[in-house]
């Protein structure tokens, strides 16, 4: 399955790959456009559901792509205190839908205007454009996800806002083209995975927070 967003890239790509081999037969623009459409339909497609296995502290990967950093620091705007980050650089053939970690609600909402500098490189996390939430589980826990664009990227978007419920796997978000996601949870959490291994959204357990 394909978002919605992603059929008004999608149906022109198609139709330029069909004129091209209409027109030119087996041409190198016309594989180029077939290449083009491929990899939006990659871009755009759905994430699978999450695990049927999963246990209530588990904590899964808002986005696909391959973690760049595992890193202790304080978060001051939501959690407010010591955290763990967890940055996850999505490339072009990664899922781009954002999913919700864990079921809650959305206490904090805040979108920051910002530069384009390439999402995997360390001032993209606080310079670029930027649209943050914050999730409290019904036991009172906190995690903090970050939709950073990157410098391709120029549009984030955003389905909910302070007061809406999340459910975890589940979309709430997707960002265009390349970028990258921030995920700060509780200092006590349970990290099961390290940088430069490739993450899958709404699949793979990031951590654990009892």
């Amino acid at each position: 399955m394909v978002v919605r967003e992603g059929w008004k890239f999608i149906l022109p790509a198609a139709v330029a790959a069909a004129g091209g081999f209409a027109g030119l037969g087996i041409h190198w623009v016309s594989l180029a456009c077939l290449l083009c459409l491929i990899t939006l339909v990659v871009f755009f497609r759905r994430p699978a559901g999450p695990p049927a296995t999963l246990r209530p502290e588990d904590i899964l990967s808002p986005a696909g792509g391959f973690v760049i950093e595992v890193v202790e620091e304080n978060e001051p705007a939501f959690l407010k205190a010591a955290a763990r980050r967890i940055s996850i650089f999505m490339t072009p053939l990664d899922v781009h839908v954002n999913t919700a970690p864990v079921d809650g609600m959305i206490r904090y909402a805040d979108y920051r205007r910002g530069t384009f500098f390439k999402a995997d490189r360390p001032e993209a996390r606080l310079q670029n454009e930027r649209m943050i939430i914050g999730i409290e589980r019904a036991d009172g826990k906190k995690c903090l996800a970050i939709q950073v664009a990157g410098w391709l990227a120029r549009r984030i978007i955003c389905d909910v806002s302070v007061g809406d419920e999340v459910r975890r796997g589940h979309r709430y978000g997707l960002i265009q083209f390349g970028s990258r996601m921030d995920l700060y949870l509780p200092a006590e959490a349970t990290v099961r995975v390290n940088a430069g291994q490739h993450v899958r959204a709404a699949k793979t357990v990031l951590a654990q927070v009892p």
